[in-house]
């Protein structure tokens, strides 16, 4: 085929060692296609009070319906968004609420990622008496800002970034290192 012929035209050789491999060259490769389909929703409210300030507040969430792609023209097309090598998480909800009076202000931030596939439920390693799912469980994380402004040119802020310390969905059938899947905080809680 014409892919073999291209692929055989990277590979060097040298006829004089038993025609044994000395390089192999890569290059990028164009995705013939690729198509993502999902819902994306936005809510925003904003209300303010004579005693208390200032008040915000909004939620947004997507959902992946469906992945697809297709390496190179002529091979079939992919449809890959349940396979366990596929690291965009499925869903998201973001939520913010906000305050604000005077020179004060502060925030709270939550962060919802949906879940995984397993990586390997034929792990022999793992065992559930309850029986295994076949997805690790979503993945919140919630910061929380507060700041106080001095005056124009000078404020000061103060961020605590999950404050929950909260690591990422563990996945006991992935046993390699860092023993969680791609898109979780391995940093945990932090302060600025």
């Amino acid at each position: 085929s014409s892919y073999c012929q291209n692929i055989a035209t990277l590979i060097t050789r040298d006829p004089n060692n038993r025609n044994t491999i000395t390089e192999i060259r890569s290059g990028p490769i164009n995705i013939a296609f690729r198509d993502t389909r999902g819902i994306d929703a936005n809510l925003r409210y904003g209300w303010t009070t004579d005693s208390y300030g200032k008040f915000t507040a909004s939620l947004a969430w997507s959902h992946v319906l469906s992945q697809r792609s297709q390496a190179r023209e002529g091979v079939a097309v992919l449809s890959y968004r349940d396979f366990n090598s596929n690291s965009d998480f499925r869903s998201r909800v973001r939520g913010t609420v906000s305050w604000s009076k005077d020179d004060w202000d502060a925030t709270v931030f939550m962060n919802r990622q949906g879940s995984f596939p397993l990586w390997n439920l034929a792990n022999t390693q793992y065992s559930n008496p309850y029986g295994i799912d076949n997805r690790t469980q979503p993945y919140f994380t919630y910061n929380i800002s507060t700041g106080y402004r001095f005056n124009e040119d000078f404020s000061m802020r103060f961020n605590i970034n999950n404050v929950f310390d909260n690591n990422g969905g563990f996945d006991p059938t992935f046993n390699s290192y860092p023993y969680t899947w791609y898109g979780y905080d391995l940093i945990g809680r932090s302060y600025g």
